[in-house]
């Protein structure tokens, strides 16, 4: 390695210059591809010049950029000292000139292309990484939106149930003013429920006691089960045939109606019978909300 003091006023620019350019020429004559490694901007103190080992090579391609600064300066210098020795190249100085030209459009390209492909990785990376933060951040609401819906939809069926009965995995609520079959399934619809409708023998009990304290004791009711699709097929408020059957057969030999009577209904007086009844008749009724 070579090295210049330049003493303050001891050496002119002239010579100074010409130091400078003696030792790029001579590393590039010596084939050391050599660089200006600069301790102060535009080479005004200590200058050297030092072969580029590997190391340099990795610390450039590799993201060291402790030295950047400095290399930048380098290049400014390097524009700045081409530009004052133009002249000295028609002197006889091709070589010295050619060298630094040939390592500035290499070290020019090697960091631009670095520093680009590091960018456009970084950016990259960032997208990435925010396409990823906002697609688990989506989520995360879609969920706490979820979850959300289900609490007030439990704090719906307790304040029902509250108001009403709880039996097994439904909650009952009476409505005693009167309406035609489908009013009174819309009611409860936009209730969030559906016309009662017993599964089985002790879930139909527990609706006519409900129906007895709530209602009255000689109350009837519309339950949620209808033969309106195909005569005889008495199906529940899904469409799916009801296997579970309480007609009151004792007596009237229900259902009995035939096409004229396709909704059916409890009465209390016949204990928790059912029978079929005309759909524009106007009855009391009970929703049912089933607990999730």
């Amino acid at each position: 390695m070579e090295r210049i003091q330049s003493g303050a006023g001891t050496q002119s620019a002239t010579d100074r210059n010409l130091q400078f350019l003696n030792i790029v020429a001579s590393c590039a004559e010596e084939g050391k591809c050599g660089t200006i490694y600069c301790t102060n901007t535009y080479f005004d103190h200590a200058c050297c010049c030092h072969s580029l080992s590997l190391r340099f090579w990795e610390k450039a391609f590799f993201g060291i950029w402790k030295e950047f600064a400095c290399h930048l300066f380098f290049i400014i210098g390097v524009l700045k000292k081409v530009q004052e020795f133009f002249e000295l190249q028609r002197a006889g100085c091709t070589m010295a000139y050619k060298a630094v030209c040939l390592f500035l459009c290499v070290f020019c390209f090697v960091q631009i292309t670095f520093q680009q492909n590091g960018k456009k990785q970084r950016q990259s990376s960032k997208e990435v990484v925010s396409m990823k933060m906002f697609e688990e951040l989506k989520k995360e609401i879609q969920n706490i939106r979820e979850e959300l819906d289900l609490l007030k939809e439990q704090q719906s069926l307790q304040t029902l149930c509250l108001k009403g009965m709880k039996t097994h995995n439904k909650c009952l609520l009476s409505f005693s003013e009167p309406k035609m079959y489908h009013q009174a399934s819309d009611v409860c619809i936009a209730q969030g429920g559906t016309l009662s409708t017993p599964d089985n023998g002790d879930e139909n009990d527990d609706l006519y006691d409900y129906v007895r304290k709530s209602i009255g004791p000689n109350a009837e009711i519309w339950i949620g089960i209808n033969d309106m699709a195909k005569e005889g097929n008495w199906v529940d408020m899904t469409g799916t045939s009801i296997t579970f059957k309480h007609w009151e057969t004792e007596i009237t030999k229900q259902p009995d109606g035939g096409k004229q009577e396709n909704c059916a209904s409890l009465s209390a007086i016949a204990i928790g019978k059912w029978s079929d009844k005309n759909c524009k008749v106007e009855l009391p009724f009970v929703c049912q909300f089933t607990i999730v």
